[in-house]
Formats: C-alpha cells, structure tokens, sequence
C-alpha cells in the first residue's frame, strides 16, 4: 500500500491485484504489463478502517495463518 500526506491531510491507496486469468489471454500481454492476483479483506467500523492484501500465487494464499488453495 502507498501512503501521501499533503495540506488536504492523509491518504492511503492499494494495489490489490486481480482474481481473473494472467496468463495474458486476459486482460493482456502487452510488455509494459504486470498483473498479479490479489484481493483486500476491509474490516472498518464507524470511524476507521483497515485493509489487509491478499496475494495469490500459484493458485494459493496466505491469510491470518491459513494457507488458502483454489
């Protein structure tokens, strides 16, 4: 995740990846792409939040202590 703090306050954004086929049929397979799978877990409550990334590789996922296959 990135974070930018300017005279507006604070900011956060994430790169979270992508739950489709990489493998260039789709989106793409143009050089200058990069695409990985991924997804973001958001717990929030009233007035915060939090974003936990996700990555899948090879089919598989860590998340809280648990090894995740598809």
């Amino acid at each position: 995740d990135f974070f930018h703090r300017d005279r507006n306050g604070s900011h956060r954004w994430f790169e979270t990846g992508c739950t489709c086929e990489v493998s260039g049929k789709v989106p793409g397979s143009g050089s200058d792409q990069d695409w990985h799978q991924g997804c973001a877990v958001l717990t929030y409550t009233d007035d915060w939040f939090n974003v936990e990334l996700v990555y899948i590789q090879d089919g598989r996922a860590l998340w809280r202590d648990t090894v995740i296959e598809v």
